[in-house]
């Protein structure tokens, strides 16, 4: 995810504010997507178990982490386009 990030950060080569956003919504709510979809496929058995763990909710954690690899892929794809 963080290559496709990058690719499309290089070949638009927005401003860096512009493309750290454009990469952290996009790989932010792909990731909340997928760990949903997850979430419900295995009748949240070990999301139960890890969310006793953290005091932040894991759907937000998850979200977050995924959306800061996208944000700054696609913020460095921007900024080694010469």
């Amino acid at each position: 995810m963080a290559i496709g990030a990058f690719l499309v950060g290089f070949v638009f080569s927005n401003s860096g504010f512009k493309s750290f956003l454009s990469g952290f919504i996009a790989i932010g709510l792909l990731w909340l997507g997928l760990a949903l979809y997850v979430d419900n496929a295995t009748q949240s058995i070990l999301t139960e178990k890890i969310s006793q763990l953290f005091p932040l909710n894991l759907f937000v954690l998850t979200s977050l982490v995924g959306g800061l690899v996208g944000g700054f892929a696609s913020l460095t794809g921007a900024l080694l386009k010469p």
